[in-house]
């Protein structure tokens, strides 16, 4: 079904999009949402964006996907993730990444700190499950749909 698809985007004109200037390595990762994962919807709703990702121990999983789900609906209330899911293939298997939009700089520390007063978040169980984890800030490129 990837390939059908890309396949098809290619036949677009303007796709890809002019990028080959601003790449200097690429990583591909295919991440399959969890279930209780929120559909997003690209628009405005940056242009903070922080992605994180976590290596979780060979089986854990299912416990992980457990406590989010059990931690998300709290969460939320705060602000929603735009992406939430594990890799089921490339380089990171047994991680997974979860996305967030923020208005500013200023916002998510806002949002960071009511959530973790909250005493939800984060989900309970981190160094049970957790290897490692990885933190990045993103503003999309222009052509990105998530401006």
């Amino acid at each position: 079904e990837r390939n059908r698809i890309r396949a098809e985007a290619n036949k677009e004109e303007g796709w890809p999009p002019p990028t080959s200037e601003h790449i200097l390595n690429q990583q591909v990762e295919i991440l399959v949402p969890f279930s209780f994962a929120p559909e997003w919807k690209p628009g405005a709703d940056g242009p903070i964006y922080e992605l994180r990702q976590y290596v979780f121990r060979g089986g854990t999983q299912p416990a992980v996907e457990k406590i989010w789900k059990a931690s998300l609906e709290e969460r939320m209330k705060f602000s929603s993730p735009a992406l939430l899911g594990a890799v089921e293939f490339g380089p990171s298997v047994n991680s997974f990444i979860h996305m967030w939009p923020y208005k500013s700089l200023e916002h998510r520390a806002e949002v960071r700190a009511k959530a973790a007063a909250s005493g939800h978040w984060p989900p309970a169980g981190g160094p049970d499950y957790y290897l490692s984890q990885s933190n990045k800030l993103l503003i999309p490129a222009s052509y990105s749909p998530a401006q």
